[in-house]
């Protein structure tokens, strides 16, 4: 089965050209929503399967996945934590989907409870692109 028929969600309806669904692939950003991504690019007018077509690039090594580490620098306010904090989360060795999984929580309870146990200047955020290490605060 080829890109075009991949990545359909109609059978029977005319495919997109390879061409035109690699420059889908590489109009997308991560600092875009991929929700606004399909609205923009009208993927479902176009029927195209939004799941079929992430997996597609994913598949064939054309779209990776960024994983975001956050790191408690002040060490103070990790020692000062209770245990019942798993302050080992926070020492930039778990992604926020790794700690969002242990917590059985959403990123934004994550990001929360950052906010609650240290100022903005005491943690950073390590993304990760296929060993390219970025440090954002």
């Amino acid at each position: 089965m080829g890109c075009n028929e991949s990545v359909r969600n109609t059978p029977g309806t005319t495919p997109c050209s390879l061409e035109y669904i690699f420059t889908l692939h590489s109009s997308l950003s991560t600092d875009t929503p991929f929700r606004e991504c399909c609205s923009e690019s009208s993927l479902t007018s176009l029927c195209i399967d939004e799941r079929s077509f992430i997996m597609f690039g994913v598949i064939n090594g054309f779209l990776r996945r960024k994983q975001r580490y956050p790191l408690l620098t002040n060490l103070k306010s990790l020692e000062s934590l209770p245990q019942s904090h798993k302050k080992h989360l926070l020492n930039g060795s778990k992604s926020f989907d790794e700690i969002c999984c242990i917590l059985s929580v959403g990123v934004e309870t994550v990001e929360k409870i950052l906010q609650e146990i240290a100022n903005s200047d005491s943690f950073v955020t390590i993304w990760n692109n296929k060993n390219k290490l970025t440090k954002l605060h």
